[in-house]
């Protein structure tokens, strides 16, 4: 489903980190996020400056201007996989957990 997506929008008032959100990233899709409790972690810029996607208020004229946008697109596409890999990748947090929970 999430590759059929040009953009995925986050268009809570309210959310914990979104799972969702997450996975569209790791997929690879560009996110446009209210400012929702942990948006500006999971979308804060790459160390080089890419973004992999965007907090706005109010959401609906920015999902317009990035759809026309295809270059920003696709170097929003490319920030968001690089921000899932580095940031929520399972085998990071699995190396937490096991590291807390054994006392490492």
């Amino acid at each position: 489903m999430l590759d059929a997506l040009d953009v995925f929008a986050v268009t809570s008032r309210t959310e914990g980190m979104s799972n969702a959100m997450l996975e569209a990233l790791a997929a690879g899709v560009p996110v446009v996020s209210t400012p929702v409790s942990s948006a500006a972690d999971a979308l804060e810029p790459l160390g080089d400056g890419r973004r992999s996607g965007l907090i706005v208020e109010p959401a609906a004229e920015t999902l317009v201007r990035l759809l026309a946008d295809r270059d920003a697109h696709g170097r929003m596409a490319e920030a968001a996989r690089a921000r899932a890999r580095d940031r929520f990748a399972w085998e990071d947090k699995i190396d937490c957990w096991e590291a807390l929970l054994l006392g490492r």
